[in-house]
């Protein structure tokens, strides 16, 4: 990871990314912890996690979303027509 001085750092040039993103992993509040890491293997992973779960997207048929709220409408009719709610 190249040494880049993030915003937090820039008044005395020492706090990089590599540092503050191991401060967020070590306080658990990373808001991405594949990408935003130091370590070049969790972002090499979370990478092509990223890119499997591409592939598994583009196969995914596209909704339609007037039969699922159709089919939500009618469910939800024949609840009430048989007394569940």
């Amino acid at each position: 990871m190249p040494r880049v001085v993030c915003r937090v750092g820039l008044l005395h040039g020492d706090v990089t990314y590599a540092h503050y993103y191991d401060f967020m992993n070590c306080l658990q509040t990373s808001p991405c912890f594949g990408w935003m890491n130091s370590n070049a293997y969790w972002r090499n992973a979370t990478t092509a996690r990223a890119e499997e779960l591409n592939q598994v997207y583009s196969q995914v048929p596209p909704l339609n979303r007037t039969t699922r709220t159709h089919d939500a409408r009618a469910r939800h009719a024949l609840i009430v027509w048989s007394g569940r709610v």
